[in-house]
């Protein structure tokens, strides 16, 4: 699980991301971004979860996003 300082918390049973480690990282949105994906990896690894059903549904919000608009 990623980044370096996250971590798993058998107290509150759930993956936890500090806030220093996000402040302190050269790129903080990198260091979110890892943190969700890797969770998400190990969550589904441990659920089971087919995946191929939850990640290729066209129903999901960013299949359905629009490309920006170009400013003035």
């Amino acid at each position: 699980m990623g980044p370096e300082g996250a971590c798993f918390s058998a107290e509150f049973k759930q993956f936890l991301l500090p806030y220093e480690v996000v402040r302190a990282a050269p790129a903080p949105d990198r260091a979110v971004n890892e943190f969700l994906h890797t969770t998400y990896e190990a969550a589904a690894v441990r659920g089971q979860w087919d995946r191929s059903a939850l990640e290729d549904d066209p129903f999901r919000w960013d299949a359905h996003s629009s490309p920006r608009r170009a400013s003035k």
